[in-house]
């Protein structure tokens, strides 16, 4: 993560955590950018991300204050059960998050981790599941990165207020009072395809992994497989386009000697990589290329993970899924009087100084 980008979540955090109250007044731009030693543009620019999510306000020739006041949830020990894939790469991120959003609310916080279930009986399983249901409270989430039970979800579905969905399928199981907050995976291959069209790549590479691991992430039921849908987006996009698509379905072990075959034959100027997992490879394999991501070839993630904010160099581009809208959306979905809500969270372009241009009506952020 960059300097900025720490900073920014540096303050975020004294904010949401209530030790700079609304109202309160900042120091100047030139003061903090000493303080925290950066550059006046550099903490300008961090102040513009921060009135971006609507958490301070830059009152032109007065000042900086904080400007955000935390809702709180109708009940003083508001029952929230999260049920959640903790082996997962993406969610992780977005875990961070709700955590730090329901601690500002002082809700009670019950988590079921359903995939260390995985190595038990499923007779086992149920019956811990059941166990775990079976506790009335008032909001009920599931993390849709791991297959759920919704049909066993169902049959408790009374002993909760509301159930909120953060969907990384799409399902077709109908819950009542219920809120599917889904990230697009389809518009996030538009976006990648989109972005290396404006950057004049013709040829275009994706990246996939195979059948194997892909049982990681199996489609049962009505669930859609996501990788497909992203690379049903990129096809859209390319549609009309006149550009190449090749795709490389293959397992992260092979993921090397399989890219090294392609670059000789295909030759491609643009990859759209599933999971930034197999983007660290992709770039240690370009290294050995002499390719620079940025110049002769443009690399984009799908999606943002702890691994590229952690290892990838600049250079890589990252589709993220959108937690922070996710989380507004979540808040408006609690604070309303809305019994059910199904909404697709457009996915955001993370620019790490990899492609010069954006497509139309898409805002840059970097990191």
């Amino acid at each position: 993560m960059s300097k900025a980008a720490d900073i920014r979540e540096l303050i975020k955090a004294e904010i949401l955590k209530g030790n700079l109250p609304n109202g309160t007044q900042l120091l100047p731009v030139r003061q903090l950018a000493r303080e925290y030693g950066v550059s006046y543009l550099t903490m300008s620019h961090v102040l513009d991300q921060l009135e971006d999510e609507q958490l301070i306000l830059r009152a032109h020739g007065r000042g900086v204050f904080v400007n955000y006041q935390p809702k709180k949830l109708p009940a003083q020990r508001y029952r929230v059960l999260l049920i959640y894939h903790g082996q997962d790469a993406i969610m992780p991120l977005f875990l961070d998050r709700l955590l730090n959003f329901f601690c500002t609310r002082h809700a009670e916080l019950t988590l079921f981790e359903i995939s260390a279930l995985d190595n038990i009986s499923p007779a086992e399983r149920q019956e811990k599941l059941r166990e775990y249901l079976s506790t009335p409270a008032d909001l009920l989430i599931a993390d849709g990165s791991y297959y759920l039970p919704f049909k066993e979800i169902d049959k408790y579905r009374s002993n909760f207020r509301k159930f909120v969905f953060f969907n990384r399928y799409e399902s077709t199981f109908e819950l009542s009072n219920s809120a599917r907050i889904l990230c697009d995976y389809h518009a996030a291959g538009v976006l990648a395809a989109e972005t290396l069209l404006a950057n004049d790549r013709k040829k275009i590479l994706y990246i996939a992994p195979d059948s194997e691991e892909r049982r990681k992430f199996p489609p049962y039921g009505p669930e859609v497989t996501y990788h497909c849908r992203i690379r049903s987006g990129i096809c859209d996009a390319l549609e009309n386009s006149g550009a190449e698509l090749h795709n490389l379905i293959t397992s992260s072990a092979k993921a090397v000697d399989n890219l090294n075959r392609v670059l000789k034959t295909f030759q491609p100027d643009g990859i759209v990589v599933f999971h930034d997992y197999y983007a660290l490879k992709v770039y240690h394999t370009l290294a050995m290329y002499n390719k620079k991501p940025g110049k002769q070839i443009d690399v984009i993630g799908c999606f943002n993970t702890s691994i590229s904010q952690a290892y990838l160099t600049p250079g890589l581009s990252t589709i993220s899924f959108g937690a922070e809208k996710m989380l507004k959306t979540l808040d408006e979905y609690l604070s309303g009087t809305e019994e059910n809500l199904k909404i697709f969270i457009p996915p955001q372009l993370i620019m790490r100084d990899s492609v010069k241009k954006l497509p139309n009506n898409q805002n840059e952020v970097k990191k």
